[in-house]
């Protein structure tokens, strides 16, 4: 018999982390009696609700963002941060039990990318949901379409029922224009969160086959090949970016409809004014890009 190749010691230490990392929460609690135990029962007599199972597989480990901006500033040539002097704070002594208050360090820096994507959505004289050509790309089966990715729509009976309370006309479902414009910006933010979800869909698979081809072993039956791998890295960039545009276009189409949602509710004496305030650049904490005073001024 020919000898086996020594197994992978990384791909071992991986696998054995991924695998033991969802075992922490799974602890089956003890009976007490398992005759007389209620467990839908407490000591008082008084029934109650179990608690929401939590959403899976979204832990974002420090040590492991740490060690991520290591590599990404290593590889990448991002500089080193800044250092900033510590500020006197809370210190919890609660260690023992697990409690203590921690924050996060490590920053994992931003490439000049994500500004020049985010400027150029926000500056598309058209908004749109999602790019229509990629979005075909992507097709999914007709049931989880129509489940997830399907933004809903309202029931001919609720229309109907809502054309008779309101006394609208037969081509609005709404009667008042704050009403259409609300329903309209929901359904608009909603199929743009869709679309990303579908791209991140994509992603998680091409991360769990990638995963996969790391941890494989030369003994196990199922085999990804490099081939394959190297055809779903090709994927990553694209998908990314695809899923940080969606992101990109729910915030700056809530930036626009809030800042008309103000300028709205001000007298101005012209449509010019208005207009400037609207066209402020997006970037920025301040909602009017810190200029609402000054165009206060020049209408």
């Amino acid at each position: 018999m020919a000898p086996q190749p020594a197994p992978d010691p990384d791909a071992l230490d991986c696998r054995a982390s991924v695998n033991l990392s969802g075992l922490e929460d799974e602890g089956e609690p003890i009976d007490p009696d398992p005759l007389d135990y209620d467990p839908m029962e407490d000591s008082f007599g008084h029934n109650y609700e179990p608690e929401e199972a939590p959403v899976t597989g979204g832990a974002l480990p420090q040590e492991l963002i740490t060690r991520a901006a290591d590599i990404f500033r290593r590889h990448l040539g991002f500089e080193e941060p800044e250092t900033q002097p510590q500020k006197a704070g809370r210190v919890s002594k609660l260690t023992a039990t697990g409690e203590a208050s921690y924050k996060p360090k490590t920053t994992i820096p931003v490439d000049a990318t994500c500004y020049d994507r985010f400027e150029a959505i926000a500056n598309k004289t058209k908004w749109t949901a999602f790019p229509a050509r990629a979005d075909r790309a992507v097709r999914v089966p007709d049931e989880a379409w129509k489940d997830l990715f399907r933004c809903p729509t309202i029931p001919q009976e609720a229309k109907e029922r809502l054309k008779a309370e309101q006394g609208a006309s037969s081509t609005h479902v709404f009667k008042t224009p704050d009403q259409r414009k609300l329903e309209e910006l929901l359904v608009e933010v909603d199929m743009a969160a869709r679309s990303g979800m579908k791209f991140a869909s994509v992603l998680m698979l091409s991360a769990e086959v990638l995963m996969r081809h790391h941890q494989q072993l030369p003994e196990d039956s199922s085999q990804v090949s490099r081939d394959e791998a190297g055809q779903l890295l090709l994927l990553l960039g694209p998908l990314v970016r695809l899923a940080y545009d969606q992101f990109a276009r729910v915030a700056t189409r809530s930036v626009k409809a809030r800042r008309q949602n103000i300028v709205s509710a001000i007298h101005w004496p012209s449509t010019e004014a208005k207009d400037r305030m609207l066209e402020l650049p997006i970037l920025g904490e301040d909602l009017f890009a810190g200029c609402f005073q000054k165009k206060l001024r020049k209408r």
